[in-house]
């Protein structure tokens, strides 16, 4: 009976860190779903847009992404549209319909910032935020989304918790390398 319920914590404990857990020393996976047999589709449009002001942070989070997953760019093409249609904070995977119908592109990844909150300061006067014995750090939510091309079938979500000293602009290694892992597994 005592190998039993020993057999079932363990088998229990490896449920939840698939679930959920520490990626690194700032990043945490919240949620994480992939389908039965899950194999990275062989080209990838991986696709952001809609806030014009975190631009540059994408494209910085691209080339990153871009350099440790280490895809042909024939296979792999990353795009930032300042005109696409996203919530600026998003704030569960409820929020997205994907529907992407191509024929160059077997699957489309999108990544998206979700609610971002800053650290709070150790002064404020008149409107200005202070920080003297540490620098800001912001607290954000990540969400990636891989949908099918043309059958609109959900391949894969993640959502990592995120602690970063700017939002994934110069300070996103950590988070290139966890989403650049999606690609390389």
């Amino acid at each position: 009976m005592k190998k039993i319920i020993f057999a079932l914590l363990i088998f229990n404990l490896t449920f939840a860190q698939e679930k959920s857990g520490k990626i690194s020393r700032r990043i945490q996976l919240q949620e994480s779903f992939s389908i039965p047999g899950f194999k990275v589709p062989s080209k990838v449009l991986v696709y952001s847009g809609g806030n014009f002001d975190l631009a540059t942070n994408y494209n910085n989070l691209f080339k990153k992404i871009e350099k440790r997953a280490n895809k042909p760019k024939d296979d792999f093409k990353y795009l930032y549209n300042v005109k696409a249609d996203f919530p600026k904070n998003l704030k569960s995977f409820d929020e997205l319909d994907i529907k992407f119908n191509n024929e160059k592109y077997d699957a489309i990844c999108i990544l998206l910032l979700g609610e971002v909150q800053m650290s709070e300061p150790d002064k404020t006067s008149d409107g200005i935020h202070m920080y003297y014995s540490k620098s800001p750090e912001y607290y954000y939510d990540f969400y990636v989304l891989m949908v099918e091309a043309n059958t609109h079938k959900i391949l894969l979500k993640r959502k990592y918790n995120v602690r970063s000293m700017d939002l994934f602009n110069k300070d996103s290694k950590e988070l290139a390398k966890a989403i650049s892992k999606i690609f390389t597994d």
